[in-house]
């Protein structure tokens, strides 16, 4: 897996450079102060001797309400705080969670061209303390890795190019876990950027085409099920559908797309989007973030009418959902991105929740049964080693 920087050109440069490429119709509520607890605790459970908390306001156990769990983080004033499982990190770009371990790739640095990328893991829990071995390094050297997948048998990882030659030279790698050696499951490719991964497929962007590949027994480096997109950026699949965005060929030309599995009825779900980013899908509506102009979008794909479930957001960047809650992320607001914030509102409109604030640049998220996980991409196009992997309790 290691390669020498010998050779390669200034033009990775450009991959950093990439890489940094009013009120909603939610009723908000406030998120801080004893005021917000949600729900107050009935007498007879507040007491010690009635099984939950004397102060929930501050109990990570009963943070708010009985049994509200923060997950390794603390509770202020009714609220779980984040926690940072991993810091100090080069440019961590995406992540996936599952079998006990928060897995995300690093970009690297601008120091060494992008030629230092990393994909690491972490336990859910975060490491018992800081060392050689948590968090752990599964592959290095990697050429500014730009996403990543996991299944119950393998993790996967976009790998941007040989760092010799930009186009048509990026690859996907596949770890079987538990972990053992990578080993190259799709070459050839042209700046691939982002992956999605379902029972039997994998599914990622390159620079102009959605391709696929089954996961066991698939041709060569993958099929193209559709060419000719105009810079697709993130990817996801629901059921039997791929759904993903385009940035376009300027700022004001983004669109949201949608396929079968095998790449038929590729259909545009919305168009005239402003810097379309991340992507989720649900039984009824698509969700997307539109960097360009602070917006959360959605469409039903039965009748495409996008509408907007919140403006004036801060360089949304991804997002995601669950039964209850549409979770994305505020990028923050320019020179150094140092106000981002991850945000909950709920599917039916009726409450919003500001789980975290103060994050540098958050950059893409997932979900397990109890958490948020998100990473922090860090200051842009600086060295600081200030990118992290976070978490927070899922709100209740």
């Amino acid at each position: 897996m290691a390669r020498t920087p010998t050779g390669r050109r200034a033009f990775v440069w450009l991959i950093a450079l990439l890489a940094l490429a009013g009120c909603d119709r939610f009723r908000e509520q406030a998120s801080d102060g004893a005021a917000d607890l949600r729900p107050d605790l009935p007498a007879d459970l507040a007491a010690p001797d009635g099984g939950c908390s004397d102060d929930p306001g501050t109990d990570p156990h009963n943070c708010g309400a009985c049994g509200r769990d923060c997950q390794g983080g603390a509770c202020v004033a009714g609220e779980c705080q984040p926690l940072v499982l991993a810091a100090s990190r080069a440019a961590p770009q995406d992540l996936a969670v599952a079998h006990g371990f928060v897995y995300w790739v690093e970009q690297g640095t601008a120091a060494n061209l992008a030629l230092d990328g990393k994909v690491m893991q972490v336990p859910v829990a975060g490491c018992p303390s800081q060392g050689a071995d948590c968090p752990k390094t599964l592959a290095q050297d990697q050429v500014s890795p730009g996403g990543v997948a996991v299944d119950q048998n393998a993790l996967y990882w976009l790998e941007h190019s040989d760092g010799q030659t930009t186009v048509g030279t990026g690859r996907v790698w596949q770890l079987p876990l538990p972990e053992t050696t990578p080993v190259v499951f799709a070459s050839g490719q042209d700046r691939p950027r982002k992956v999605a991964i379902e029972a039997q497929r994998l599914f990622w962007v390159t620079s102009s085409e959605m391709r696929g590949k089954y996961l066991v027994g698939g041709t060569g480096d993958g099929l193209t099920l559709a060419d000719n997109q105009p810079s697709p950026v993130e990817i996801t699949v629901h059921g039997t559908r791929v759904y993903w965005t385009n940035y376009g060929t300027s700022d004001y030309s983004g669109s949201v797309m949608k396929s079968e599995l095998t790449g038929a009825h590729l259909e545009t779900l919305a168009d005239k989007q402003q810097q379309p980013r991340g992507i989720a899908a649900g039984p009824t509506f698509v969700y997307w973030a539109n960097a360009g102009n602070g917006t959360i979008m959605r469409v039903d794909p039965q009748s495409p009418s996008p509408e907007a479930v919140a403006s004036s957001v801060a360089t949304p960047n991804a997002v995601e959902l669950d039964q209850e809650w549409l979770y994305y992320l505020e990028g923050g607001t320019q020179p150094y991105y140092a106000d981002g914030r991850v945000v909950a509102l709920r599917l039916d409109g009726s409450e919003k929740r500001t789980l975290a604030t103060g994050q540098i640049y958050p950059r893409s998220l997932a979900l397990d049964a109890t958490c948020v996980y998100w990473v922090n991409r860090g200051t842009p196009g600086q060295d600081k080693l200030d990118g992290a992997v976070m978490k927070s309790a899922r709100p209740r």
